[in-house]
């Protein structure tokens, strides 16, 4: 799974808490790392590699109260969630790979076409030049054998 939709899933279950703490519904802001890292199907070493972007942002933070050691959401990754930014992270990424592939293989494909139109038109170019070829030697044969045919005529000793 691409690691910007890993950051959103993580985003997303630190926001339903923060949110279900901000109504009341819920005592304690933060969430377990073992519930993270269950949610987002990864171990603890890639939740850390995963989050200290989030950290780095000041979306997260650490926790450690109430006997939960883990991480919760600030308020500012309550809106990235909202507002999709690792989704569209991913998207954006998943885009620019795609048009890095594009235009690599548009030009060889192009490329191929041109060789192909060249090898084509050379193959006619020589069929045309084997056809006008064909025709001179026989022209060429038909002037020998007149020639020849002449020469026997115009011979002394044929008289």
């Amino acid at each position: 799974m691409n690691r910007d939709i890993k950051r959103h899933k993580i985003l997303e279950i630190l926001s339903e808490q923060y949110l279900a703490c901000e109504a009341g519904s819920e005592r304690i802001l933060g969430v377990k790392f073992e519930n993270i890292t269950a949610h987002v199907n990864c171990d603890e070493k890639a939740l850390r590699e995963l989050s200290s972007v989030l950290y780095e942002n000041k979306e997260i933070g650490y926790h450690d109260a109430h006997d939960v050691k883990g991480m919760y959401a600030k308020e500012a990754g309550v809106a990235s969630f909202s507002d999709k930014k690792y989704l569209k992270l991913a998207y954006k990424n998943k885009i620019d790979k795609i048009k890095d592939v594009v235009q690599i293989v548009i030009p060889i494909i192009s490329l191929l076409i041109a060789l192909g139109a060249i090898y084509f038109k050379v193959e006619n170019f020589n069929r045309e030049n084997e056809l006008k070829f064909k025709k001179l030697e026989e022209k060429i044969e038909k002037l020998e054998l007149q020639e020849s045919n002449s020469k026997l005529e115009t011979s002394p000793n044929r008289r």
